[in-house]
């Protein structure tokens, strides 16, 4: 019995007329017990899919700079001593990673000629990636100054970009050499697009990582708005020249996808989207992993 049907009962006496008390309070009761424990319950889903969802999230931070013509020693001279801010960031839990790359087969008059990559595992993180307890732990005022006036010297940011990852085939470290591909998707085909992704082109980098013909694969929705491109998917190799295989693609879609049509799922592929671009992408430098 619950406190206030006991209270009720006492109050009428006894007999038939305590009955209605009795019960009306009790259905009152269970169903405000019952919206408080579904309110409860109902809370603790939303904080448990939170967590879930922060825990899947992966996000990358890329920044592009143009090296001053004959400073591209000093430059990477300055990234060492870059490093040291950027493995503090670890650290501290800010980003999970950070790579420089370094352009491949590019010349002279290309807009960018390195390649910034920071890794989180919360978005929020973006909002506040570099407080100033990060550079006071790793450097003195007078080594910040002159840090900031040579990075001012021997580069140029061109361009910043920020990308959700939406799915991913990769051992999560660090690999020498990736191939950016850029994807202008069509409009009102996202959604068939990153469904053919999922079921079609996912499980053939898996293959293709079995092979050993590729190290990971990624694919990143660009968050930050562009005309030109909306997706990137990243092809990650090992060793130079992996990705230069004679391997025909068609067997390997005929093999992973048996029942498939070919030609049908090729031009399904093909009409969600276009190929902007492809780069070739060195790394130079990178984080070691928090300690734990």
């Amino acid at each position: 019995m619950n406190p206030q049907s006991e209270s009720n009962y006492r109050g009428t006496g006894c007999g038939k007329a305590a009955r209605p008390d009795l019960k009306g309070s009790g259905e009152a009761t269970n169903r405000s017990t019952w919206k408080t424990t579904s309110k409860a319950v109902l809370t603790i889903l939303i904080l448990v899919l939170a967590v879930s969802m922060r825990a899947q999230y992966s996000g990358a931070s890329v920044g592009y700079a143009k090296i001053t013509r004959g400073m591209n020693s000093e430059f990477l001279e300055l990234e060492k001593v870059a490093k040291k801010l950027h493995q503090a960031r670890v650290e501290k839990g800010i980003i999970t990673q950070w790579h420089l790359y370094r352009k491949m087969y590019r010349g002279a008059d290309d807009p960018y000629d390195y390649i910034f990559v920071s890794f989180y595992d919360d978005y929020m993180k973006t909002q506040n990636s570099f407080p100033a307890e990060i550079r006071e732990k790793v450097m003195t005022e007078e080594e910040w100054a002159a840090f900031i006036e040579k990075a001012r010297k021997v580069r140029t940011i061109i361009k910043n970009e920020y990308y959700d990852q939406v799915m991913a085939v990769e051992e999560g470290k660090p690999v020498k050499y990736i191939r950016i591909n850029r994807y202008r998707v069509k409009p009102g085909e996202v959604g068939t697009y990153i469904d053919l992704r999922r079921e079609i082109t996912k499980p053939i980098q898996e293959e293709l990582i079995k092979r050993d013909l590729m190290t990971g694969w990624s694919m990143w929705r660009k968050i930050t708005y562009d005309r030109e491109y909306q997706f990137v998917t990243v092809d990650a190799f090992s060793e130079f020249g992996q990705w230069k295989s004679d391997v025909s693609y068609p067997e390997v879609l005929k093999e992973v996808h048996p029942n498939l049509n070919q030609e049908e799922t090729m031009q399904k592929l093909t009409e969600s989207r276009m190929l902007v671009n492809s780069e070739y992408w060195r790394l130079v430098e990178f984080t070691d992993p928090a300690e734990e």
